[in-house]
């Protein structure tokens, strides 16, 4: 049937679930994931999973109650897809709605909304590049049981590029002129430029539809509990703030109903209470901190529930241009070259992480594993750099979310630079709300940070550092790096595409546009009752959170 064909997208791999003894924990992981982009080693192709990991058989009975009991680690920023950026609040969002397209548990583009993919054979995407047309399934649904139509693409593209909407991944889209429905099961998406990566962008949350009669009527408030109405495998429930969150099975999603009535989600932040509560058997998935993870080593029966796998993430140190000792680029250097990130992922963050030189992660196109290399072993010379500023002595404040492992770093952090260059950090500790707004407005001096793939392009990892992004939280400026962007993003050959992505890439590690610190390796644990649930290298804060419609619940005590 057509919305079934697929088509591979680039060289991106999927990340391969491992199951394997925690002391080669991160040595499988790495490995597995240095392979993403080449032929795949026979050593690291994905086992068979059996137990949380597995897929109900035949025989299996489904439990009564379809009930997944989950953490979201704190409260979302938001439910409306064209805000949303958050892992938190994208765990959600991607759950509530659909798009046009969406990447499939494999990462392979195949249509979703929309009856086929556009593209020059089907006579939906124009001769120059310029015009994409998608023709809707018929008989779609919201989850009020109201016809969806084109007009709600319209409606969400109009959202997204509203004066003063302030949607972070606005500037992604600034190659689309104007979007049309020319009929109900019709959108049109004019561009003002060729682009390669459009389709991939119109999997994001970005091009949901919105139902903006609702948006209009219930103003701030239409994202709330009882006023959502969405097109996802799922429905909003419940949403008391700050306490809990609860999803519903859509009954009117266009694919097969979810296997799940209810997802329950808690909002603990800290990594030590969810895992006691997960051992309680309050969760049925948990992620694993680098202090719940040694205490796993140590238990064989959780260990039998362990599952690891590789993330499409890099977490690093975002710096303020603005900031006058910042702005010398040998002061950057420097806090770039003075820290041992081997000792870091391996010691502070037992072996949950590779160590991050460059910015776009291993299994990426465009990863460079060179990159940032002259930053390696380089306390010496980063001695030498602040002697040379006369930065002996200086004080920095690093913002940190206040998330366990978020703290843990900015610990190391103070410890290296104190100890390799003389410099005193005040450690500035926010609530998710408090750390997020002053993040989101360049409010610091340096940010712990980072970025997960949303798509297989390396579109997705450099241009939120160019001058004029409203991604760019620290104001990050370098007219060749913003001239590389500005040509790769017309640039139709995908050779030359990574080239002048790779050259861009250079110069923002180079300059120390940013400070890569990390691309971490996920540890979870999974119960055994939990079936037919899939890893995913793209998720967010819960794993397996992109499967959740094809996850049931057989055998729980």
């Amino acid at each position: 049937m057509i919305g079934e064909e697929s088509w591979v997208v680039g060289s991106w791999s999927r990340a391969r679930l491992v199951r394997a003894p925690l002391v080669l924990f991160g040595a499988l992981i790495l490995a597995a994931t240095l392979v993403g982009c080449g032929d795949a080693d026979p050593a690291f192709t994905e086992p068979t999973a059996t137990g949380a990991v597995g897929t109900a058989t035949a025989t299996a009975a489904l439990d009564a109650e379809q009930v997944l009991h989950a953490n979201l680690t704190s409260e979302p920023t938001t439910l409306d897809p064209q805000q949303a950026s958050d892992q938190v609040s994208l765990t959600l969002v991607r759950n509530l709605y659909s798009g046009l397209l969406r990447l499939d548990a494999d990462d392979h583009l195949t249509a979703d909304l929309a009856e086929e993919i556009p593209d020059g054979e089907n006579g939906d995407v124009s001769e120059d590049g310029q015009t994409y047309t998608f023709h809707l399934r018929e008989g779609l649904l919201w989850s009020d049981g109201t016809p969806l139509v084109a007009q709600a693409f319209v409606d969400g593209a109009n959202r997204l590029f509203a004066p003063g909407s302030a949607n972070p991944y606005v500037d992604f889209y600034q190659m689309i002129d104007s979007v049309e429905a020319p009929d109900d099961r019709t959108v049109v998406y004019h561009l003002n430029r060729p682009s390669p990566e459009f389709l991939l962008l119109a999997t994001l949350w970005p091009l949901y539809p919105v139902r903006q009669d609702l948006a209009d009527a219930n103003g701030e408030q239409w994202t709330e509990a009882g006023r959502l109405v969405s097109n996802g495998p799922f429905v909003l429930d419940v949403w008391e703030h700050g306490e809990r969150v609860r999803l519903v099975r859509n009954e009117h999603y266009h694919r097969d109903p979810a296997g799940l009535e209810a997802i329950e989600f808690d909002l603990i932040d800290d990594s030590a209470v969810a895992f006691l509560a997960y051992q309680n058997d309050e969760l049925d998935v948990v992620l694993l901190g680098p202090a719940e993870l040694v205490q796993v080593r140590g238990n064989e029966a959780l260990r039998d529930e362990f599952i690891g796998y590789a993330q499409l993430r890099t977490i690093g140190l975002y710096l303020n241009a603005g900031d006058p000792l910042l702005s010398d680029q040998r002061v950057r250097q420097a806090l770039a070259g003075s820290l041992n990130r081997e000792e870091y992922a391996g010691a502070v963050l037992e072996g949950n992480a590779a160590p991050a030189y460059g910015w776009i992660p291993p299994g990426m196109p465009g990863y460079d594993p060179d990159a940032g290399k002259q930053f390696a072993d380089a306390v010496d010379e980063s001695r030498a750099l602040v002697e040379d500023a006369g930065a002996q002595g200086a004080e920095l404040t690093l913002l940190v979310p206040e998330a366990s492992s978020s703290v843990l770093t900015a610990e190391w952090l103070q410890s290296q630079w104190q100890t390799n260059l003389g410099i005193t950090v005040k450690l500035d500790i926010r609530e998710t709300a408090s750390y997020v707004a002053a993040y989101s407005a360049g409010e610091f001096q340096i940010a712990i940070g980072g970025w997960n793939a949303d798509y297989p392009d390396p579109q997705n990892w450099l241009p939120p550092f160019s001058t004029s992004s409203p991604l760019n939280f620290g104001g990050y400026s370098n007219p060749e790096f913003d001239r590389l962007l500005e040509e790769a993003g017309t640039e139709v050959n995908f050779e030359r595409r990574l080239e002048l992505y790779a050259e861009a890439h250079r110069i923002l590690i180079d300059d120390v546009g940013v400070i890569p610190l990390n691309h971490p390796l996920r540890g979870a644990l999974v119960k055994p009752w939990v079936q037919g649930i899939e890893p995913s290298a793209r998720e967010g804060v819960v794993p397996g959170d992109l499967s959740f419609e094809s996850i049931t619940i057989s055998g729980r005590p």
